[in-house]
């Protein structure tokens, strides 16, 4: 009988870990808003699970799970731009580690610049147009359209929410004060306007202090304003076109307003 002799060799082996980890999905959210969060999610490990992560590739920061297999990250909204959060490890309870390799970008959009336009004077019965700037869509209170013209029943506020191109809103106001020429809130004989009408040049002259001038078309929409801080007044008016106008002097006692000619 034949002897057979067998020699067995044990390779050593790396078990390979099924470690994993994921970023949730990219978010929009516009300057102080709240409740959008980043979540950093364990697989194929033991609870608890660690993360850790950068943003924009600074510091390498690292937050936990408490309960389950998931965390969640509170976005910041204090400054606008685009945050990289990119997720480069993940270690479970058991002391496994795996690098990873996930990104989630979280977009803060600025709020837009809303402008209502300036103040407006009108007289009773006169339309005017109201057209905000500065966003991307517009809509006001009081049953303003954008851009069309309307008549105001009375001296009112109106506000208007301008929304920008990356959905985010912020709003503006302006006043249409309904009232007309030679309707004053003090003595309309400490106040001259001459000569009327104008030719190139208007004085202004006042017992008071005139702290602004401004004047407007005959729709109410604003020209020019200045403010003097002086009781006499000369203004060059040469770059008018030819029409009716309106000037509204205001001192510390009140304000009036008067219509002139320009030739």
């Amino acid at each position: 009988m034949r002897l057979l002799t067998f020699v067995i060799y044990f390779l050593p082996f790396t078990l390979i870990s099924q470690l994993s980890a994921s970023l949730s999905m990219d978010v929009t959210m516009c300057f102080g808003d709240s409740g959008e969060v980043i979540t950093f999610t364990g697989t194929n490990g033991q609870v608890p699970y660690t993360f850790n992560y950068t943003i924009n590739g600074g510091t390498t920061q690292s937050i936990s799970t408490s309960v389950g297999n998931n965390v969640s990250l509170n976005i910041p909204t204090t400054s606008a731009g685009s945050f990289n959060y990119h997720l480069t490890q993940v270690s479970d309870n058991s002391g496994a580690i795996q690098n990873i390799s996930d990104n989630a970008f979280a977009t803060v959009y600025p709020l837009p610049i809303v402008h209502a336009g300036p103040d407006q004077t009108v007289c009773p019965g006169t339309s005017v147009t109201l057209t905000g700037s500065g966003a991307a869509t517009y809509s006001w209170n009081n049953g303003v359209t954008n851009g069309i013209a309307f008549v105001p029943p009375a001296t009112t506020v109106y506000t208007v929410t301008g929304t920008s191109s990356g959905g985010c809103t912020n709003t503006d106001q302006v006043t249409v004060y309904v009232e007309c020429a030679g309707i004053t809130e003090f003595d309309d004989y400490t106040i001259k306007v001459f000569p009327n009408p104008i030719s190139e040049y208007v004085k202004i002259e006042c017992e008071n202090v005139i702290d602004v001038i401004s004047i407007s078309n005959f729709s109410g929409q604003l020209i020019t304003e200045v403010t003097p801080k002086d009781t006499e007044v000369i203004l060059n008016l040469n770059n008018l076109n030819s029409g009716i106008y309106l000037i509204t002097i205001h001192s510390e006692v009140g304000k009036v307003t008067k219509r002139f000619i320009k030739e």
